[in-house]
């Protein structure tokens, strides 16, 4: 067990919890109760393998080990308790891991300088469930993982304050995520299950540049209009023109062909590649998994599954400060805080 920091070249590990501000919005005392037991577990599990505790911060550990193999070691282990603990009703604990390897400056139990940094921003890239590690740290692993762990290739991050990108590595183990999603804040724009832009649109230049400039300033934007005047062509154009203003993706969700029973909120996680959390439900699953994250999430055809939707979209954007949504609708669909733009027919 470490009683004081280790010193030289260190390896960092970072975690936090996805979607933290909206459980706390909606289920405060559950909360209470689950924060304390994961802290419990996260705080063993560093010890276990190890490990110095040199920061705790909202709801997220930093911690410093010696040897990058008992880093990882612990942050699988962390991952594998999380997932067995019964957790109050209404609250799924996700955790996200980073994992850096370098040099740092250790004052006072602390720690200082761009490995810490580093660490902290790898971290911000993961999902709940995941441990993801940067170049050096799965370089100094070399063939040192353990049987059935392996480092998946994710691809680049640029780093705030830094010239250089961050290379990403996705930790493959028994009982983790097995699928990594696209980077989330890569740098590089990415647009998620949406149509390529179709060519050659002709004559809406102007209801091009109003919903560019409606999107800048509001959080739900609806084109309305009757059936085929081009709402969906205009959508599809806008979702590509703006993808670089949304780092963590562009979702195109169509519920064309939705039956009036069926549940907007299973099409929408489908998309985004969100599961059900027993015990919360899909709107709150999603809310969970979107929090934090600066994102387009495009509905097209909202009119035959209005109320489903616009409950959906309400729910959304109460707890994702950072999500835009833009539909399409046939008639709009009635929140305080949307914009519609009606859609009408191009002149002869």
């Amino acid at each position: 067990m470490a009683l004081r920091g280790p010193t030289g070249t260190v390896t960092f590990l970072f975690t936090d919890i996805e979607g933290s501000t909206g459980l706390w919005q909606d289920h405060f005392d559950a909360m209470t109760i689950a924060l304390a037991l994961h802290d419990e577990i996260v705080r063993s599990a560093i010890v276990d393998h190890e490990g110095f505790v040199f920061a705790t911060g909202g709801d997220g550990f930093a911690a410093a080990f010696a040897r990058a193999g008992e880093a990882v070691s612990a942050a699988v282990d962390i991952q594998s308790r999380l997932g067995a603990v019964d957790w109050p009703a209404g609250v799924v604990i996700k955790v996200r891991i980073g994992l850096h390897t370098g040099e740092a400056v250790e004052r006072d139990g602390d720690y200082f300088g761009p490995a810490v940094n580093r660490a902290a921003r790898l971290m911000s890239t993961a999902l709940g469930g995941q441990v993801v590690c940067s170049a050096a740290t799965q370089d100094v692993l070399a063939d040192r993982l353990p049987d059935g762990f392996r480092c998946e290739h994710l691809g680049m991050i640029a780093v705030k304050g830094f010239t250089d990108s961050l290379s990403v590595f996705g930790i493959v183990a028994p009982g983790l995520v097995q699928h990594f999603p696209p980077l989330r804040g890569s740098g590089a724009p990415f647009v998620g299950e949406c149509p390529p832009t179709p060519d050659g649109i002709v004559g809406r230049s102007s209801e091009l540049e109003q919903i560019n400039e409606l999107l800048v300033g509001c959080r739900v934007v609806t084109l309305t209009g009757a059936g085929g005047v081009g709402k969906t062509t205009l959508a599809l154009s806008v979702a590509n023109d703006v993808a670089d203003r949304f780092p963590d993706g562009v979702w195109w969700v169509d519920l064309a062909a939705v039956g009036r029973d069926e549940d907007v909120a299973a099409v929408v996680a489908s998309v985004v590649r969100v599961r059900d959390q027993q015990g919360i439900g899909l709107p709150h699953a999603l809310a969970a998994a979107l929090a934090d994250q600066r994102i387009l999430l495009v509905l097209d055809n909202c009119e035959h599954v209005l109320e489903q939707a616009t409950s959906l979209v309400s729910h959304l954007a109460a707890r994702c400060p950072d999500l835009c949504v833009l539909s399409t609708s046939r008639i709009r669909l009635g929140l305080a805080l949307e914009r519609d733009l009606p859609i009408r027919p191009l002149a002869t």
